[in-house]
């Protein structure tokens, strides 16, 4: 793949192993600047599984084939999001764009993030400060959601003083589904 890279095969019943595309991916992209995304699966969020590996970089987002397999990048602000794990950012970018899921609904995939965090799997106060360097869209449904699952009203102000009070921000789905909607200039 590179200079230095290198894979030994090993012998199988089924022929020559492979190497993990995952494990030369974020070979070839670096592994500091570049975060796993766009595996709704594992978060329950849709039941398809992608035939292309994405990740998550600093620089500018392209694409490339590894080992056969489709590896696209997108274009992320990583250097204020330190720290940030794959599965954060995967939930950041289900927030970004809930109507481009594969297989499912903006409603149901609001819904199933809305459970995700009720079930404190992850941070909501790490998200958050995540979501400050995200489009203002993204802050106000985390704040949509986490005003419904009662997160802490210091939080929440927090993320409602970094929207513009003059905005609109058309999310299908989530006027009807999140009763706070309203609130966060969500219609």
């Amino acid at each position: 793949m590179r200079r230095g890279l290198y894979y030994r095969p090993r012998k199988t019943a089924f022929g020559e192993s492979r190497p993990d595309p995952n494990v030369v991916a974020d070979a070839v992209l670096s592994k500091n600047a570049s975060v796993p995304s766009g595996e709704y699966n594992r978060l329950g969020l849709t039941s398809q599984v992608s035939g292309s590996l994405t990740r998550t970089v600093g620089g500018r987002g392209r694409k490339m084939n590894v080992l056969g397999i489709h590896v696209r990048t997108l274009s992320r602000p990583l250097d204020a999001q330190k720290g940030i794990t794959g599965e954060e950012r995967t939930l950041l970018d289900a927030l970004r764009g809930t109507q481009r899921l594969p297989d499912t609904s903006s409603e149901a995939a609001i819904l199933r993030i809305k459970d995700i965090l009720s079930s404190k799997r992850f941070d909501f106060s790490r998200l958050a400060g995540f979501a400050a360097v995200e489009p203002p869209r993204v802050r106000a449904l985390l704040g949509a959601i986490g005003q419904e699952i009662g997160i802490k009203a210091k939080l929440l102000n927090q993320l409602h003083a970094k929207i513009n009070p003059l905005s609109k921000y058309k999310i299908p789905g989530a006027a009807g589904t999140l009763v706070h909607a309203a609130e966060w200039q969500i219609v």
